[in-house]
């Protein structure tokens, strides 16, 4: 099973040039369960989803969301405000379990004018704490 990963990068940076990516191996996952050794179930470790909430009014907090998440059954696992550039409005970062995304993205849940689309990733989103739920806005 042996499979070339390669990373595409800018033409300005490598001149056109694609780098193999090394260390990439496939992740098996055991499905066996007539056996002793067993492997540990926990909610941090399910496959997630990042989604970038934005134009939400002035007023609302992260606690008047996360009331709402939880009246449509959303799960919200990680949150955080994020700071915005313009005044008016507020935008907000989510972290959902990957099997609650299809409903995250229904548009028939959200409220009029409120706009909802994947989170593109960066380090400091990377890097937040597993133990904790929440992650303060500063």
């Amino acid at each position: 099973m042996n499979k070339e990963w390669s990373r595409a990068t800018s033409q300005s940076s490598e001149r056109g040039k694609k780098r193999k990516v090394v260390n990439q191996v496939d992740i098996i996952k055991g499905k066996a369960t007539d056996t002793l050794f067993k492997g540990v179930f926990t909610k941090e470790y399910l496959p997630r989803c990042h989604y970038f909430i934005s134009r939400a009014s002035k007023e609302m907090s992260v606690e008047d969301i996360m009331k709402y998440c939880e009246s449509k059954d959303l799960q919200p696992q990680k949150w955080r405000e994020l700071p915005s550039r313009r005044e008016d409005m507020k935008s907000f970062h989510f972290v959902i379990p990957e099997n609650r995304s299809q409903l995250f993205e229904n548009s028939n849940i959200w409220p009029e004018n409120i706009v909802i689309r994947r989170y593109f990733l960066y380090e400091e989103a990377r890097t937040w704490p597993r133990e904790s739920s929440k992650v303060s806005a500063s």
